[in-house]
């Protein structure tokens, strides 16, 4: 008496192991492709922050590592975002001047002029950080 036996494996699902493997890989990837903070640069008023930030080459050749993309971001005292440019190589940024009215940002081939909203009243509270580059140092050292 010969038993009938199935092409297919009883278990059609990965082993438990394969599973905490994968979502291992998945995890580690989304991890490393995750931008980080480069350099942070602060108005004279310390209203408003430069923010250089990085995204990670994951395959680069010997030398490269500077080349790596990003952006550049101009933030207020609230953490808010108010513009935003790219960069193809992070060492492109060359600094930024600061006008009372407007910050003109080097990008290396071109120079980006943003305007500065009015500044604000500064009320103390103690919540808020006594600059705008305070909370990403903050972030940049964690």
């Amino acid at each position: 008496m010969t038993l009938w036996r199935s092409r297919y494996p009883r278990n059609v699902y990965p082993s438990s192991r394969l599973r905490s493997l994968l979502l291992l890989s998945i995890t580690t990837f989304l991890t490393a492709c995750q931008s980080y903070i480069r350099s942070t640069e602060s108005s004279q008023n310390g209203q408003f922050c430069i923010v250089v930030r990085s995204y990670p080459m994951l395959i680069a050749m010997p030398g490269q590592g500077s080349d790596a993309p990003g952006e550049v971001n101009l933030y207020d005292m609230t953490g808010q975002k108010l513009e935003s440019a790219s960069l193809e190589m992070v060492q492109l940024f060359e600094g930024a001047t600061w006008a009372t009215n407007q910050v003109m940002v080097d990008l290396g081939l071109n120079v980006e002029t943003w305007q500065l909203p009015q500044e604000q009243e500064n009320q103390p509270d103690s919540r808020e950080p006594s600059d705008a580059c305070t909370r990403f140092e903050l972030e940049k050292s964690s």
